[in-house]
């Protein structure tokens, strides 16, 4: 499970972490408007992770990808991993994966996508 492997890494790379040094943000429904009009696509849950006030590890899912849904996460100093069913793998910097929810898109994040130059399929 996506939360089982998050928490290996995080002990791995964060082994001696003050419990009361966390601050978990939570987003269970990003993009309720997607979500209402039934783009579910755009749909995700995100949950954000920092250490003393600095962002070390997030976790973004796609409950509508697919028949299972699709998890990424990410750590600083571990990488991003994802996950399609029982499939894990290594996302490398070449193959970079941009989600967004449509109703937020705004200039400023399209010309930090084209920054990241993405290949789109």
């Amino acid at each position: 499970a996506p939360a089982e492997g998050m928490a290996n890494d995080l002990e791995d790379s964060q082994p001696d972490v003050d419990p009361s040094k966390l601050t978990i943000f939570i987003d269970p429904l990003d993009a309720t408007r997607e979500y209402t009009l039934g783009n579910t696509e755009c749909v995700l849950t995100l949950i954000g992770i920092a250490l003393n006030g600095r962002p070390i590890a997030g976790v973004m899912h796609q409950p509508f990808a697919g028949d299972e849904g699709r998890t990424f996460y990410g750590m600083v100093g571990s990488g991003v991993k994802g996950l399609l069913a029982d499939e894990k793998q290594t996302v490398d910097a070449s193959n970079r994966r941009i989600v967004t929810s449509f109703s937020h898109f705004t200039p400023e994040m399209q010309a930090a996508i084209d920054r990241l130059k993405p290949i789109f399929f």
